[in-house]
């Protein structure tokens, strides 16, 4: 999947998205733009304008998504529940979250390293297990302060660009 055109997607979209891309995908899928070409719902995240401009861009799908993350469904061993674990945090509860600080940091860094080893060797020693998204929402919940200050700054900076459209 890396190797395709659209995996710019994923060293656009950052986080953990783009940690497990950034080592697999050529920089020059970015630097030549958008696909165009999309195959199934998800594929491209467009922009309408109220002038009727479009904007388009590559996106990923939730399949995708799962697949970079190493998302994959577990037994609980109550009945046939399953409970969706991954070696990453998914974008949704990674965004905006106390550990999302808008660059990549060395607590990222320590949270995306499973492993003691190279895990490209064989029988990788591994550092953890893969989480459950409540634990993953437990890990990167942060500073409290941290996220009010993210969300008041959203708010400021979508009130300025809604007063500057208006000029």
């Amino acid at each position: 999947m890396l190797q395709q055109r659209r995996s710019r997607a994923a060293l656009l979209r950052g986080g953990y998205l783009w940690r497990v891309a950034v080592s697999q995908v050529d920089f020059k899928f970015v630097l030549n733009g958008p696909t165009g070409f999309y195959s199934g719902q998800g594929e491209m995240l467009a922009v309408v304008l109220p002038d009727g401009r479009q904007y388009v861009d590559d996106a990923l799908t939730e399949s995708e998504v799962s697949l970079l993350m190493g998302g994959y469904d577990c037994e609980t061993g109550h009945g046939n529940q399953l409970v969706l674990k991954s070696w990453c945090p998914f974008p949704s509860t990674y965004e905006r979250s106390g550990v999302d600080y808008g660059r990549w940091t060395n607590l990222n860094e320590s949270l995306y390293g499973i492993a003691y080893t190279d895990t490209e060797v064989p029988n990788p020693i591994l550092q953890r297990q893969p989480c459950p998204a409540k634990q993953w929402r437990n890990i990167c919940r942060g500073s409290r302060d941290l996220r009010r200050g993210l969300a008041r700054l959203e708010s400021a900076s979508l009130l300025l660009i809604r007063q500057h459209r208006r000029l």
